[in-house]
């Protein structure tokens, strides 16, 4: 689980802190709380992990969506009305 709303310092060092356990997907929480959704693609790329699932806020169960490409794409490049 990591904080999309983090600062890259904190993300990459949280990262580099589970290594060792072999993580290579993560649960990025905090969506509601970016400016941009292009965090996902940052994250993505600076720390070379999969995304399982996106936290989209604190109403658990409901907020938790799977993290499949068309729900990324879908949240990355279509506008909200």
């Amino acid at each position: 689980m990591l904080p999309a709303s983090l600062d890259a310092k904190v993300q990459t060092r949280i990262a580099d802190g589970f290594s060792p356990l072999g993580v290579s997907r993560v649960v990025l929480t905090r969506l509601d709380e970016v400016v941009g959704l292009g965090v996902i693609l940052n994250v993505v790329d600076r720390l070379s992990l999969g995304v399982s699932y996106l936290a989209n806020g604190q109403n658990v169960p409901n907020d938790i969506q799977e993290a499949c490409g068309p729900r990324v794409a879908e949240l990355l490049f279509v506008a909200d009305d």
